[in-house]
């Protein structure tokens, strides 16, 4: 009896290129980069060509799975499923990770790492030096502490707007304090082009200081906030406050300051000499 001949479908080369692209160009089994391959019908059935159906085979293992009988044993359906599905994995998970690096590396380009290991007394702070994300524990905090942060968990941005000196920019490391010991990763703005947010296995809260200088950018990253990426925007007083914005005035500032130096004057006062010994 004539056996009847399988009829061939040409695989459409969109379907062959992704079919190579998601195997690396490289043989499922022996996994040797840089060999002949081909793409081959997992049924034998050159009519099928569905995705789930091909695999990337080099010459020698589709020679393999051609073996018929002696001593020699053949490739069979079920083990060239179980090679592709595996290299597949180790291929994606590959290109995962290479992603992440290039992400990370992009990122660092706009982002500075925040962290709060180096934590100052109060003497820094009264003496006039730029308070930053060292000298969250020693100042005291706002009043706009706790609506900002409202703010984040409620719709993951907050814009902090301050006059100039009212100390918005601390209260904004203060606020990335709080999350940094939940687990967030901080990173602030440092003033290249093209800033993304990214999601990765922790979640992270991102500082953009100045943000009046850099408004688009604030829009951008405000659209991109979600609860595991939290947003900060510290504006010099130039914008109208919104429901996503708290405000502070330096009068307020003041206030708060004057409670607590008198509450730890004898902490303060002779730090204070230093600057002028009449006090």
């Amino acid at each position: 009896m004539k056996k009847t001949k399988k009829q061939r479908i040409p695989i459409p080369i969109e379907l062959s290129d992704e079919v190579l692209k998601l195997s690396d160009r490289t043989c499922c089994v022996c996994r040797e980069k840089g060999k002949d391959v081909q793409i081959h019908h997992i049924d034998e059935n050159p009519s099928n060509n569905s995705i789930e159906n091909l695999a990337v085979l080099c010459l020698q293992c589709h020679n393999d799975t051609q073996v018929t009988g002696g001593f020699g044993k053949k490739l069979t359906s079920g083990q060239v499923i179980k090679y592709k599905n595996e290299w597949l994995k180790i291929v994606k998970d590959r290109n995962d990770n290479l992603a992440k690096g290039i992400q990370s590396l992009d990122k660092q380009q706009c982002w500075d790492d925040i962290n709060f290991d180096n934590q100052q007394g109060i003497e820094g702070a009264i003496l006039g030096v730029g308070l930053n994300q060292n000298y969250v524990e020693a100042c005291p905090k706002l009043n706009i502490f706790q609506d900002a942060i409202n703010c984040l968990e409620l719709l993951n941005y907050v814009n902090i707007i301050g006059e100039s000196g009212s100390g918005k920019s601390l209260t904004a490391f203060q606020i990335a304090y709080e999350y940094s010991k939940k687990g967030y990763k901080v990173y602030k703005y440092n003033g290249k082009d093209n800033p993304t947010l990214y999601s990765e296995l922790s979640p992270a809260i991102y500082i953009l200081d100045n943000a009046h200088l850099y408004k688009n950018v604030a829009n951008t990253i405000q659209q991109q906030a979600k609860k595991e990426c939290k947003v900060i925007c510290v504006f010099t007083d130039v914008i109208n406050s919104n429901e996503n914005s708290v405000r502070i005035t330096s009068k307020q500032s003041v206030n708060i300051l004057y409670e607590y130096y008198t509450q730890n004057a004898e902490q303060i006062i002779p730090i204070v000499k230093k600057i002028n010994k009449k006090v």
